[in-house]
């Protein structure tokens, strides 16, 4: 048993864009089965949890289950509009530009009481992104 991250964003996105995630697990699941996503900072601190359900196939089966952090990374993120005077503060730093995060992601299944159990556990790469956000529409 082995969760499989089927596709993920890129190292470098925009936090005002989607960053979706894509995973499964190599098993056969149940209708019990159930993920945990903890979004952590590269620190190692979580900044949220979150249950997703894997969703249908097409055939009617337990497939693939998708998380997009977006809406909670953009909450790390911050403009840096203050103009510094001109001295060498010009080039101060703006940590609050970008933001470092991972996904850990847990796959949990009632055991026969009832409770639900960690099976499998997997953590991400680290990603990051920006303050901004591309208009992709056409």
């Amino acid at each position: 048993m082995a969760i499989v991250i089927s596709s993920q964003p890129e190292d470098y996105g925009l936090a005002y864009n989607d960053n979706p995630w894509c995973f499964y697990e190599s098993t056969l699941l149940t209708p019990s089965r159930r993920f945990i996503v903890s979004i952590i900072d590269l620190s190692l601190t979580t900044i949220g949890q979150f249950t997703v359900l894997p969703s249908l196939s097409s055939t009617g089966s337990l497939n693939n289950a998708f998380f997009d952090p977006s809406r909670i990374l953009q909450t790390r993120v911050e403009s840096c509009i203050a103009i510094p005077s001109t001295n060498n503060a010009v080039y101060s730093d703006c940590s609050t530009l970008g933001f470092g995060y991972g996904l850990l992601i847990e796959s949990q299944d009632k055991d026969a009481n009832g409770e639900y159990q960690t099976v499998t556990i997997i953590s991400s790469d680290p990603k990051t992104v920006w303050n901004g956000g591309v208009n992709m529409i056409d």
